[in-house]
């Protein structure tokens, strides 16, 4: 297991840096590095600042499935472990956020699958939420993609995402039939468990999904004010289908923090509308940087966790041994015996 995770991150990586060599070959360095640098700050600072109010309605959205499902957390707690998660999730490979903010949450109340099923809710309406937006915008925008690939691939992942959903509310009840095989009997069971809770709270996903509403609509001002720092003038109608396209695509977990992955989509979608490489490339390194930078939050907050998880070990440790019965000496032994014989 531990091998293949190495594989695996060697593999996320391997793909990270040669799309990303790739696209820079293509490209003027010096035209995408001056578009960069002058990036007006203006524009800049209100799109972290977007950034980071979508982080805000996650966590309470996450903090709200999370207390629906029998974990009483508070927000500001709810909000730490998120932030942890997306800083992880913004600097690592795919998954290590939300492996992350499962690993805190359940620490607190050893309830590790109940902790897994927020994060999957918490991630999939999420999901569900940019799907539909992108569903909207391609409508809107068709007359500029309908020669191109974009609506078959958006027609698969509609049609993959209805699968997986019936998948999560356990409509394949017959899957029960694998438990016969032992290495699947925890899976099956793990599997009943969460199809179960999410159909117990049908409600709770539709709640959640509304939340979840604002945050593709965030994401494309996100990129909309980003795009007005490098002087992309396109009308906000544009980024209704290709902000959410690109943020589906990159949610897909083959590259470091979808860097490399997103870059190249970007390129793609952005395609018909005869904007330059150079321009498109720098909008896609704006987003990773103003990304990072929302995060920086969430490192602090990391550094803190893992100190406090140091500290009550260490306290544990001190407790285990200050309870542990210490051995008598054989010397002590030895003279009490010889103190009993007559």
């Amino acid at each position: 297991m531990e091998n293949l995770k190495k594989w695996r991150k060697a593999l996320e990586l391997t793909i990270s840096v040669c799309l990303i060599w790739l696209i820079i070959s293509q490209i003027k360095s010096s035209v995408w590095i001056n578009l960069l640098s002058s990036a007006r700050i203006i524009y800049v600072i209100p799109a972290v600042v977007i950034f980071l109010l979508m982080n805000f309605i996650n966590a309470y959205k996450w903090q709200l499935i999370a207390h629906s499902m029998g974990i009483p957390t508070g927000y500001g707690k709810a909000f730490r472990y998120y932030m942890v998660g997306i800083f992880m999730n913004t600097i690592l490979v795919g998954g290590a956020g939300e492996i992350k903010r499962t690993c805190d949450l359940s620490r607190d109340n050893q309830e590790y699958l109940a902790s897994f099923m927020s994060v999957i809710m918490e991630r999939w309406t999420g999901f569900c939420a940019l799907l539909l937006t992108a569903i909207i915008g391609l409508y809107i925008q068709y007359p500029n993609y309908h020669h191109t690939i974009f609506p078959g691939v958006l027609a698969i992942i509609t049609i993959s995402g209805i699968a997986v959903s019936a998948l999560l509310f356990g409509s394949f009840r017959n899957i029960s039939v694998l438990s016969r095989f032992e290495r699947l009997k925890s899976f099956v069971e793990n599997y009943e468990k969460l199809s179960d809770s999410l159909n117990r709270n049908r409600g709770l996903f539709i709640k959640a999904l509304l939340i979840s509403l604002p945050q593709p609509i965030l994401s494309i001002l996100y990129f909309y004010l980003l795009s007005l720092s490098l002087s992309i003038n396109f009308p906000l109608q544009v980024f209704l289908f290709t902000v959410p396209f690109i943020l589906i695509i990159t949610t897909i977990p083959i590259s470091i923090a979808g860097i490399g992955v997103q870059e190249t989509c970007i390129i793609n979608v952005f395609a018909p509308l005869s904007l330059s490489l150079e321009a498109v490339f720098s909008l896609s390194i704006l987003s990773h940087i103003g990304k990072v930078a929302s995060c920086l939050w969430g490192a602090c907050y990391y550094f803190m966790i893992n100190e406090s998880v140091k500290k009550r070990e260490k306290e544990l440790s001190d407790c285990a041994d200050t309870l542990e019965p210490k051995p008598i000496p054989a010397q002590s032994i030895a003279a009490g015996e010889s103190a009993v014989t007559p």
